[in-house]
């Protein structure tokens, strides 16, 4: 997600119409992919974690979800302001991958990836 949001801020220098376009769209479709398997990942992991609060966790997650993009238009017009256009996806991409590299040494030590013993004879 954050390496598609530094192409979109790379490909605004193309001069070619259609290649421009081409690479814009499967940029595009690129980024959401990611965003869905982001999601979904968010939810399942959550929910794992939290048998008991469910519905509680998926109410948190909606509401940073809304959070985030009442404040992404706000941080990206700042943004802009200060640096530009590129700018505004260098920051944003550049603070996602930062971030995702951060929460994978932070918590990648508290997912078990042995699947649990069966205890008895089944």
């Amino acid at each position: 997600m954050g390496t598609s949001f530094v192409v979109f801020g790379l490909i605004s220098e193309l001069n070619h119409k259609q290649l421009f376009i081409t690479l814009s769209l499967l940029n595009r479709f690129l980024q959401g992919l990611s965003s869905s398997l982001i999601q979904t990942s968010l939810y399942s992991i959550c929910t794992n974690f939290f048998p008991d609060n469910k519905d509680a966790m998926v109410g948190y997650i909606e509401a940073v979800t809304g959070v985030g993009l009442i404040l992404g238009p706000i941080l990206g017009s700042g943004l802009f302001a200060l640096g530009g256009y590129k700018f505004i996806f260098f920051g944003f991409g550049g603070t996602f991958i930062f971030l995702s590299l951060f929460i994978k040494l932070a918590f990648g030590s508290f997912v078990d990836k042995k699947p649990p013993k069966k205890e008895g004879g089944e």
